[in-house]
């Protein structure tokens, strides 16, 4: 009895850990609860409901209002702010919640009078928002059934390449115990690549189908979001050494369920399960499998089952990881990403030749871990993820995407300087012609990471025509082409593209951030420090963006404040590489010459070492750049001059090294001097030949006209 105690404790304590590191992201609701916990929603519905006889989601809704009562006492915060950061939607609906949890209205916690005041506003805004809804819908209604009387009239729909259009949806897991979500999970995914096997139909990545899980809408909603004929969906069951999976193919249009299934293995049989049910919806469809297809779906990575079975559980911790950076929890999101690896090394331990493994290690290295650490780490994660790529190649790779280890191999060209090594291969790439849109979404971001400005937009206009309409871009590829606008100087694109990133994926922070280092890029350092300062108000985290702000508008008392928050926070996140060249102007600015002298030399250090390895700073003459600052900041000037004499070669020029040769403070000594402002025109003039060579490819494109142009005369 005592040990089912300590076990509920156990589990209790850890679902309230989970709930108060996120409770505050109106995005983190049972789902993600679920997938942090390591269960399905439904057992972690059942074993909440055990221990605290009320529901996942009462439980979640009640923790934050226990929080926003806390916050009422004890803050002068007023409703609407505690109501965001309690992680409600709005204002309004916090009030209803809290009046219906407590029997009383927020108002009559902590300041009644400008509380009652607040919350007749938020009601009666409320109303108004409600009444304007109503006529704007009614209106809309009408237009709407208008213009498709006319499309009816004037169009005849456009008949879908692919008419066998199918979506598998996660897999609900059914099992009495808790722990086993990951097999379920490997199964969905599994029978989802056999079935991406097969030419005779477009199936939706797991991607898409994932943001479905746990969902409550119907079937046909999510068919038409997805824009698919059939779905695939089941639950699944481990009992012992039996696993049962419970299969249905639903007709979307009609909603009838064309076949239904009970599958009963031994889990030893865990492969001819897969293979199974994947044929069998193919042949249900009338799927014409050729022999090399059918080849594909039997063909088996690895005949360990335990190997196999730690390759599962690696892969439900990426699953897990990649949920926790959807919602900007990086802290989470790395610790479950280091537990996959830990799996996918004992995997290939008891199976050398697993190649899939292999894969799923050199995105690891390459595209997790790369960017954790300093140059000796990025050197190490580099060969590392080579080395795994390599091995993936050798052996037998299951994976859908036979040219993904190329991919990684390319990268690994890339940031060592060997970009026509890396162009060969990536020439040879062979992507599936309903996946030929990845191929130029690849070019975006390699070309981005080369200062290739002009070459990365172009891919992205290309990656847009040919990206499917119920596709979005994923988050990465929007950083990357909004980043690559802002350094060929084009402000508008850059904040369409924020504006669309926020649309798609409601995170608040990371636009806060976006629109900071776009006006930080531009130049705009008054509206850099009212966005810094919302972030910090947010997190503290953010004291460096404020420290960066009021450096540039050279309010160096302040920005010494933040500066110390800055150093405060990397000891407490045991960074392991210490603060640099920002953090050093501002100590020297302030009389602070030791700790100024130890971050400038620290920056020295690093960036000499990337120069000495040939990264992807140095290649862009990035590094250069700071090597010229730091020492200019160290008073030797002479050896500052070598560095930004060096700065000439640089062949693609962002605007932010134009912004800063015009901006920076630590330059005002030598603005006039004779070597500097050669060194400031040739690169100018450089740049400008380049923005205005882009400008014409975006005018084509229909991006832009002559008044989105970011430069003006003041400006340089």
């Amino acid at each position: 009895m005592s040990r089912r105690l300590n076990f509920n404790e156990g589990f209790h304590n850890s679902l309230n850990e989970i709930i108060s590191a996120n409770f505050d992201k109106e995005s983190f609701g049972v789902s993600e609860l679920a997938h942090a916990m390591g269960m399905s929603r439904s057992n972690l519905h059942r074993k909440v409901k055990a221990i605290t006889k009320t529901s996942s989601s009462q439980y979640l809704s009640s923790y934050r209002l226990k929080k926003g009562m806390e916050l009422l006492n004890n803050s002068s915060d007023t409703v609407s702010e505690i109501a965001y950061k309690t992680g409600f939607g709005s204002p309004s609906y916090f009030i209803k919640c809290f009046h219906d949890f407590y029997g009383y209205s927020p108002g009559e916690v902590g300041n009644p009078d400008h509380s009652h005041k607040e919350e007749a506003l938020i009601q009666k805004s409320e109303y108004i928002r409600k009444k304007v809804l109503g006529i704007t819908i009614f209106a809309f209604l009408i237009i709407a059934i208008l213009s498709l009387v006319f499309i009816s009239i004037k169009f005849i729909p456009k008949k879908n390449k692919y008419q066998k259009t199918i979506a598998v949806l996660p897999f609900i897991d059914d099992s009495p115990e808790s722990g086993n979500s990951y097999i379920i999970n490997g199964l969905m995914d599994e029978i989802l690549n056999k079935l991406e096997h097969i030419k005779d139909f477009s199936v939706k990545s797991r991607t898409d189908s994932e943001k479905f899980r746990d969902s409550k809408k119907s079937i046909g909603e999510i068919a038409r979001e997805l824009n698919v004929k059939y779905i695939l969906e089941g639950s699944g069951q481990k009992i012992d050494d039996e696993i049962k999976l419970r299969i249905q193919l639903i007709e979307t249009r009609s909603g009838n369920h064309l076949w239904s299934k009970t599958f009963t293995e031994d889990s030893e049989n865990i492969f001819e399960l897969q293979e199974k049910v994947a044929l069998a919806v193919a042949y249900k469809l009338e799927a014409k499998l050729t022999q090399v297809e059918k080849s594909q779906i039997q063909k088996l990575s690895t005949k360990n089952k335990a190997a196999y079975n730690l390759y599962l559980k690696g892969m439900e911790n990426y699953r897990i990881a990649s949920v926790f950076n959807n919602v900007s929890d990086f802290e989470q999101s790395e610790l479950y990403y280091n537990k996959g690896k830990t799996f996918f090394l004992q995997a290939i331990k008891i199976d050398s030749t697993y190649s899939d493994a292999y894969l799923r290690l050199s995105f690891y290295f390459m595209d997790i871990s790369y960017y954790k650490g300093n140059n000796e780490h990025k050197i190490m994660c580099l060969d590392s993820g080579y080395y795994y790529a390599k091995k993936a190649m050798e052996y037998n790779l299951t994976s859908n995407w036979p040219d993904w280890p190329k991919g990684l191999i390319a990268k690994y060209y890339d940031r060592k300087g060997m970009t026509k090594e890396a162009d060969k291969i990536r020439e040879k790439f062979n992507f599936p012609a309903k996946y030929e849109y990845m191929r130029y979404q690849e070019l975006v971001s390699t070309y981005f990471k080369r200062n290739d400005f002009y070459n990365s937009i172009q891919s992205y206009f290309r990656y847009k025509k040919l990206l499917p309409s119920d596709e979005q871009a994923p988050s990465y590829t929007l950083n990357h082409i909004n980043t690559a606008f802002q350094n060929a100087g084009f402000y508008v694109p850059s904040k369409k593209i924020i504006h669309e990133k926020l649309m798609l994926y409601s995170d608040t922070t990371s636009y806060l951030e976006d629109m900071a280092e776009l006006e930080r890029n531009s130049g705009n350092f008054q509206k850099l420090s009212e966005h810094a300062l919302k972030m910090f108000e947010k997190n503290t985290k953010h004291a460096d963006w404020v420290m960066t702000a009021k450096t540039y508008l050279e309010d160096y008392a302040e920005a010494y404040r933040y500066c110390l928050e800055d150093e405060k926070n990397q000891k407490k996140n045991n960074n392991n590489s210490p603060p640099g060249i920002l953090n050093g102007f501002v100590h020297l600015k302030n009389g602070n010459m030791q700790e100024a002298k130890y971050y400038l030399l620290e920056d020295i250090n690093k960036c000499q070492e990337e120069i000495d390895l040939n990264m992807q700073s140095a290649q862009r003459y990035e590094s250069h750049f700071f090597l010229f600052i730091d020492y200019l900041a160290l008073g030797e000037k002479e050896k500052a001059f070598t560095y930004l004499k060096e700065m000439k070669q640089m062949k693609f020029v962002p605007y932010w090294v134009i912004v800063d040769l015009n901006h920076w403070p630590g330059f005002n000594d030598v603005s006039n001097d004779p070597v500097f402002i050669d060194v400031k025109n040739t690169l100018t003039s450089r740049y400008q030949k380049e923005h205005k060579r882009i400008e014409k490819l975006l005018e084509e494109n229909g991006e832009i006209n002559k008044s989105h142009q970011l430069l003006t005369t003041s400006t340089l």
